[in-house]
């Protein structure tokens, strides 16, 4: 069967067309190919815990400083035209919108 498998390879017809490559290599193939990516998994996710452990943390501390400085951020300033308190409101909940979006996603990704 192995001689047959080299014969048919040598055997292609014209000059252009693509040799065929047995089975059985391109299952060892895909075998190696999933060992590979195990061990490249096994090794590179306690190091994406930490570093994604470390953004939510930023995040996290990030929130705590906002709502620390909510009021210099968020209250009235008579600088500013037409500044009522819807419009504070809605900047309010644009902010905590996002922030709170991209802390779910980084913590749904731990």
């Amino acid at each position: 069967m192995v001689a047959e498998d080299a014969v048919a390879l040598d055997r292609a017809e014209g000059p252009f067309e693509p040799r065929q490559v047995p089975d059985r290599l391109v299952e060892d193939a895909q075998v190696e190919t999933a060992a590979e990516m195990a061990v490249i998994e096994e090794a590179g996710l306690p190091a994406l815990r930490v570093a994604f452990t470390i953004a939510v943390t930023i995040f996290l501390f990030g929130g705590y400083v906002i709502f620390r400085k909510r009021h210099q951020f968020f209250d009235r300033d008579p600088n500013v035209a037409n500044d009522v308190a819807v419009t504070r409101h809605n900047r309010l909940e644009g902010i905590l919108f996002v922030w709170g979006r991209l802390t779910l996603v980084l913590i749904n990704i731990l």
